[in-house]
């Protein structure tokens, strides 16, 4: 570390460059900071944090989602392979889709209710409504014309307060004739929407429900609400980096000078008790710098 005077509470905060060499830690430091200019950082820092805390839920929704369409897609593959399907095949198969959608149901409504929560306490604050009336108004319209969006909307409730139902498999091989004869393979998972309908008030949904065939096919609906999730994420993406843009260019413009003067360098901020050597206690806090890279582009 370098060698400096005791520590006096004028330069107790500093801002630094981390650098390593020969498996030792090197700081070196930039400028002092006063404690006005880190609690705004500590601020900012925050902001950022919380932003990447939000829209962490959106895309644990779509590993959710990703990862359902993959295991589902894998066990298309090994059913066309071995042509075989018994009872308890089928049983591990239900087992697994099950674990699947519940991820899926709980990080599907956490993300929209989070949003929405977030959205209508920052506009009692602000008095700006806008992004929340967006996002009320594109739910409202979704679940009027989007059938997966509603079912699976309603479908965490059903599944909440009556329980997960009971899934049917059918799988199928059939040879083709034509000009291009061959084997057409079917595999469906599916729930019935008359038992849905027999044990749950669908409320808005139930319309929408009733024009379902009876067979209703899980992965299709899967694979269709999907649109409708990702402009539900456009809209909260735009009202949380208008909130944070200006901590990221607090955070940008303080980082930029650690990278001027010591480039390759990790930007950090140091503590030093008054009084001390810099060669003793030093408490570290550093920036959410893999946050800010993900959240770059839009305000660079």
């Amino acid at each position: 570390m370098e060698e400096s005077p005791a520590i006096t509470k004028a330069d107790s905060y500093r801002l630094i460059g981390l650098s390593s060499a020969n498996q030792q830690v090197k700081i070196v430091t930039v400028r002092s900071v006063d404690e006005q200019e880190k609690s705004k950082l500590d601020v900012a820092a925050k902001n950022v944090r919380d932003f990447g805390t939000s829209q962490s839920l959106y895309l644990m929704y779509r590993k959710n989602h990703d990862e359902i369409l993959s295991f589902w897609k894998k066990t298309q593959t090994e059913y066309r392979r071995s042509q075989r399907c018994d009872d308890a095949l089928a049983y591990d198969i239900c087992v697994d889709i099950t674990r699947h959608l519940m991820n899926l149901l709980t990080t599907y409504r956490a993300f929209v209710d989070h949003w929405k929560t977030k959205l209508k306490r920052r506009s009692r604050k602000t008095g700006d409504t806008k992004y929340f009336d967006k996002l009320e108004a594109l739910i409202a319209d979704c679940k009027k014309v989007s059938f997966p969006f509603a079912f699976f909307w309603e479908f965490r409730n059903y599944v909440q307060h009556v329980g997960l139902p009971a899934f049917g498999l059918h799988f199928s091989s059939n040879l083709t004739s034509g000009s291009e004869p061959g084997v057409f393979h079917r595999s469906e998972i599916y729930l019935s929407r008359d038992a849905l309908l027999q044990s749950y008030d669908w409320d808005k949904a139930e319309g929408l429900l009733r024009k379902q065939r009876n067979e209703l096919d899980v992965i299709a609906c899967l694979e269709s609400v999907i649109p409708s999730m990702e402009q539900l994420a456009i809209i909260c993406i735009e009202s949380g980096l208008e909130v944070v843009q200006p901590s990221l260019a607090l955070l940008t413009g303080v980082i930029s000078e650690v990278e001027q003067k010591i480039p390759g360098a990790t930007p950090a901020i140091v503590y030093y008790e008054p009084g001390s050597s810099p060669s003793l206690k030093a408490q570290i806090t550093h920036f959410p710098l893999h946050l800010m890279n993900l959240l770059r582009p839009p305000w660079k």
